[in-house]
């Protein structure tokens, strides 16, 4: 089921392109790289968060 959503994702992604400093760059299929940024985000947040409201 992960390996059809990234594939799914990946393809409906297409190209994100844009320059930086004169160089051009490409980033295909920008938006799974985008998912798991965000799912680590969300995991360490979490785990702080978590953290500090362990019952004692």
């Amino acid at each position: 089921m992960l390996i059809t959503f990234t594939v799914i994702l990946w393809q409906s992604a297409g190209t994100l392109s844009f320059t930086v400093g004169g160089t051009e760059w490409s980033i295909q299929g920008y938006m799974v790289y985008t998912v798991v940024l965000i799912v680590i985000g969300g995991t360490l947040f979490t785990h702080k968060v978590g953290k500090r409201i362990r019952p004692t």
